[in-house]
């Protein structure tokens, strides 16, 4: 058990008088809850880039592996997993002009134009 889940499970015990027996099952709980959190979140990660790269497709008439091909050589899906917090509550016009705006940005920095 990691040192600051320690110092939490005895703040518990001595405070609310649970047994360790408790405490364990209330930590399963917790560690099952975020495990399945943590799966959906990557589901719905991959959902959401699955999304873009149709949005992308049908905007710019290419197909499928010329978008991959693109997304991997520009960071894009990486960007796309790192800020889908925000990127996915907006449209998708817009998530389809930042990612625009990203690759150009990138192209740019690629060759030295900044």
């Amino acid at each position: 058990i990691p040192y600051k889940v320690t110092i939490i499970f005895a703040i518990l015990r001595l405070k609310a008088r649970l047994s360790v027996v408790t405490l364990m099952k209330y930590a399963y709980l917790c560690m099952t809850k975020n495990l399945m959190m943590e799966q959906k979140e990557r589901q719905d990660i991959a959902y959401f880039i699955s999304f873009c790269i149709e949005q992308y497709k049908t905007e710019k008439g290419m197909e499928g592996e010329q978008v991959m091909n693109l997304f991997n050589r520009y960071g894009v899906f990486e960007y796309l997993q790192e800020f889908y917090d925000v990127l996915h509550t907006q449209s998708a016009q817009w998530i389809l002009g930042d990612i625009n705006k990203f690759i150009k940005n990138r192209k740019e920095a690629a060759n030295g134009n900044h």
